[in-house]
């Protein structure tokens, strides 16, 4: 394999943003729920948070106003950027391979929020093209998100490598017939091969 993209996704791969989403989570549904266990975000992860609420709603036997949802979520979530960090093992990589290889993030978040979030650790600017959610017809575990960055980054699909956090965004990396990072392991130490020497199956060291 001959890497010639790379492509990120967003929260818990480049950023830490699951805390303040949990938190933000937390305090709008609170009037409809006092407590949330840490496993019902777990199982969510990677998947956008209108669908979040939609879930949270059908289980609850709720009739919630999604839109108004999601501009509370907000404007809790942009409060919340200020403790914002990183996630160093991943941001690293950005920087070392930009203006060498193009690179593009592909995140099931909204631009309102990912954007941002991006700004706030001053990764922003590293990226070609940046993919949300409300750009494709599917989100992951379908592979539109990952085929729509990879041709915006002007890169056929197979010569793109993933770093994703979830199982939804690694099975949509498949589905785009994309070889996937698990980020999860880079940031707990693990390191990667360097790009130009990555195989379908020997990625780390």
């Amino acid at each position: 394999m001959s890497v010639k993209g790379l492509i990120f996704d967003c929260d818990g791969t480049l950023v830490d943003t699951l805390p303040i989403y949990r938190s933000a989570y937390r305090k709008i549904l609170a009037p409809y729920k006092s407590s949330i266990a840490e496993d019902w975000f777990e199982a969510r992860k990677g998947i956008s948070a209108a669908m979040t609420i939609q879930s949270f709603a059908e289980e609850e036997g709720l009739n919630l106003d999604i839109q108004q949802m999601l501009k509370a979520l907000h404007d809790n979530f942009v409060e919340g950027l200020k403790n914002l960090d990183e996630l160093t093992a991943i941001a690293t990589i950005v920087r070392q391979y930009y203006k060498k290889i193009p690179m593009a993030v592909a995140s099931s978040g909204l631009r309102h929020f990912v954007v941002p979030s991006l700004q706030r650790v001053e990764l922003f600017q590293y990226f070609d093209c940046l993919v949300t959610v409300e750009e494709v017809k599917h989100p992951k575990p379908a592979p539109d998100i990952f085929i729509e960055s990879a041709k915006r980054i002007g890169v056929h699909p197979s010569d793109c490598l993933v770093f994703e956090d979830s199982a939804e965004g690694m099975e949509a990396a498949h589905h785009a017939n994309m070889i996937a990072v698990d980020a999860t392991r880079l940031i707990k130490g693990k390191h990667l091969l360097p790009i130009e020497e990555i195989q379908p199956n020997h990625i780390y060291i």
